[in-house]
């Protein structure tokens, strides 16, 4: 799903942010997370917080954009523990 300057990803396994022009941020520009109890997002007007230890990573989103934002967050949160192995 789109954001500002980036598309965010849901796999089974994985959250995937990939930003515009990622080909000239190689440390930055892809960015993935497991999904395992220690990821943590939170959801803020116009932006989207991915914790998993350090760093924090901020994503902002449109208002148009804020409902496509909010699924993944839901799916990711309403995951059973035993999802998780």
């Amino acid at each position: 799903m789109p954001v500002v300057a980036a598309r965010l990803v849901l796999t089974d396994r994985r959250l995937l942010l990939v930003r515009e022009g990622f080909a000239f941020r190689p440390r930055s520009g892809i960015r993935s997370w497991p999904l395992d109890p220690v990821l943590t997002l939170r959801l803020e007007p116009g932006r989207l917080v991915i914790e998993h230890g350090n760093p924090t990573v901020g994503v902002f989103h449109t208002e148009t954009q804020a409902a496509a934002v909010s699924t993944p967050v839901a799916k990711v949160r309403s995951r059973p523990r035993a999802a998780f192995g």
